[in-house]
């Protein structure tokens, strides 16, 4: 059993503590949260028998830490990581992992450094739906790879946004919808923070689907939209793209939109679909769900049971550190999805096509 301490308690730190005990792999004996006083906090922590206390260097001093998880906002990433790293912490990060290609070789180079496993949270890959797109792409049944896009985009964080200006239109009911899960702190409407927007927020989960479906990004061509929110905040985000093998990528997201997440393949030989749930609880168990299938005149669909993809996750992190398997997304692929976020941060502002 590998001992784990959790930094930041909020919900998705929560969602890290219950996944990775469900993996049968970890035993979260931390919590590290800025507010351990919060009754909600406090009370989660005591009902796992689990330490909780308000710096992380009580969990990085401890030497029955083997490994730790950040449930953090984005920018505290990369300086939690190397301290993890300097701390002989194997370490597993939720994304962003970092918006700046530097900063996400410098964590990669820390923890190589130190000889711990570094892991991401892009848990999409494992949803059924992506390994049998992967499996149908790898084995040939769509024929040669021309192109994917995505779109993905929900309004919570417009919810969000509304409450905070005290929006007079903003009933109970917009306040409540999404739960929990969907009343973002406000870092995630700051511009500096989220310079593009949805992408930052959940887009980049998409970045990753594509680089594990067709392989490195050579440009992107990125425009954003400010129409709903604030001229500070980008609302929409579309991003074309040419990938290094010869296809073409477009992502689209919006947080002003009622949800909509979708991710279709095309080739030469047929298509591949995956849709996601249109309910927002369906959607905080599995944001693509069904696949369709079109191959010459032959057509299967099929609707896959959620699984606990963050456990997945978790489980590969377990392999990762025991040296059964590398984790699932390697250096490379996090310091390319970087690379990716910072070049269409670019193509945003300079309105160009940017090398990645």
């Amino acid at each position: 059993m590998i001992n784990l301490a959790v930094v930041g308690l909020g919900y998705w730190g929560r969602r890290h503590v219950e996944s990775a005990s469900a993996s049968g792999r970890f035993k979260v004996i931390r919590a590290v949260d800025t507010d351990p006083g919060n009754a909600a906090v406090k009370e989660f922590a005591d009902a796992h028998g689990i330490t909780l206390s308000a710096s992380s260097d009580d969990a990085l001093g401890d030497a029955a830490v083997d490994a730790v998880t950040l449930a953090t906002p984005h920018n505290l990433h990369p300086g939690q990581i190397r301290s993890a790293a300097a701390a002989g912490k194997h370490v597993y990060t939720e994304k962003p992992f970092a918006l700046r290609k530097d900063l996400a070789e410098q964590s990669v180079a820390a923890c190589a450094a130190a000889d711990v496993v570094l892991a991401l949270g892009h848990d999409q890959r494992f949803y059924p739906a992506i390994i049998e797109m992967k499996r149908l792409i790898d084995d040939g049944e769509i024929g040669t790879p021309l192109h994917i896009e995505t779109n993905l985009s929900h309004d919570a964080h417009q919810m969000a946004h509304r409450a905070r200006a005290a929006s007079p239109d903003m009933t109970e009911a917009d306040k409540n919808r999404y739960g929990a899960s969907r009343k973002p702190a406000e870092w995630r409407l700051d511009a500096e923070q989220a310079p593009t927007g949805p992408l930052v927020h959940f887009g980049i989960h998409r970045v990753d689907c594509f680089i594990h479906l067709f392989g490195n990004v050579d440009w992107v061509f990125a425009a954003a939209a400010d129409r709903t929110l604030d001229p500070e905040v980008i609302d929409t985000i579309a991003v074309t793209m040419k990938f290094k093998r010869g296809a073409t990528g477009q992502l689209g997201c919006s947080l002003s939109t009622p949800l909509n997440s979708r991710l279709q393949v095309f080739g030469t030989g047929g298509w591949v679909e995956a849709r996601g749930p249109e309910d927002p609880k369906e959607y905080a168990l599995t944001s693509l769900q069904s696949l369709i299938h079109v191959r010459g005149g032959e057509r299967r669909e099929r609707v896959y049971e959620p699984v606990d993809s963050v456990r997945e996750n978790f489980a590969s992190f377990a392999d990762a550190i025991e040296a059964k398997a590398p984790f699932m997304i390697t250096p490379e692929e996090m310091i390319h999805n970087a690379a990716i976020m910072e070049a269409v941060e670019k193509s945003v502002a300079t309105k160009a096509p940017v090398t990645v």
